[in-house]
Formats: structure tokens, sequence, C-alpha cells
């Protein structure tokens, strides 16, 4: 539970990808604006949060690489209480999706806000604290790892 599926068809598909509110999703919602003129459509974006210990690599890497990216809006924070940006329940209400380094974290966030976390889906990336901040393999990893997640089209 909380780790990827095969990405090979085989088995049920995440509960979060048959959601309207799915990056990829065709709905779209009206931007009338004041101009009295037709209205403008914007697609959604899917909300992901990622997490980690301490708010400084891994997680805060993923915000930067994906805070300019057209289908998602990303936010970043830590389990630790030495973390940049900690982890609270508004956080979590924001995000659609949590994608988090480890299992720890998951378990963290479990225990920490229960009724908030069950409703939320959370996957384990498995991506271990051994990289800095932006360093390219990281970048390639959860490139990679988040274009399966949420199946981009380029």
């Amino acid at each position: 539970e909380g780790r990827r599926p095969p990405l090979d068809g085989r088995g049920p598909a995440p509960a979060w990808l048959a959601s309207p509110t799915r990056a990829q999703a065709s709905f779209c919602r009206a931007d009338m604006g004041t101009s009295g003129k037709a209205p403008k459509y914007k697609a959604l974006k899917i909300r992901l949060l990622f997490i980690c210990s301490r708010n400084l690599w891994r997680s805060r890497t993923a915000e930067h690489i994906f805070k300019n990216h057209g289908e998602v809006d990303v936010r970043s924070a830590g389990t630790s209480a030495q973390a940049r940006i900690r982890v609270q329940a508004a956080h979590l209400e924001w995000a659609e999706l949590v994608l988090v380094m480890e299992n720890k974290h998951k378990k963290y966030i479990l225990d920490q806000f229960p009724h908030v976390a069950r409703q939320r889906e959370i996957w384990v990336l498995d991506i271990p604290d051994e990289y800095e901040f932006l360093d390219p393999e990281l970048v390639e990893m959860l490139e990679k790892v988040v274009e399966e997640v949420l199946d981009f089209e380029d």
C-alpha cells in the first residue's frame, strides 16, 4: 500500500487516476472576469505535495523542478522538527496527491494527521536521503517517477 503500482496495465488503477481533479482530465472551469466577454477556460491542475525529512534536498528539489509545469501546482515540506518548512495539516488538506520519499515519511503523516492523511493518496517514491539540492541524478529520478505516476505526455 502506498507504493507505486506497476505501470504495465496489470492490476487496478489508483483511485486518484479516475478523479475529475486529475491533471490530464478534460474538465475545465470558467474564469468569467469582469470584461463581459466569453469566459476563458483553464484546465484544472493537480495539487502535488512532496515530503522528505528536512525539506532541504529531495522534496525541495521536486518542488523546484515542477513549479513551472503546466499540469501541476506543487509544494513541499518536511517531517523533521528541523525542516525548512514543516508539514502541517493544511498542507495535506491542500494536496490532492502526496508523494513521500520514504516509508517513514508516510508513517509520520499517518500518525500525526490521521484524519486528513487517510483522505489523501500517498505514494512512496523510494528515493533515499543521499542527494543534495538539484543533484542531476535526483532531478532525473524525480522527473521519471513523477512522469510515470501522472502519466504525462509531452
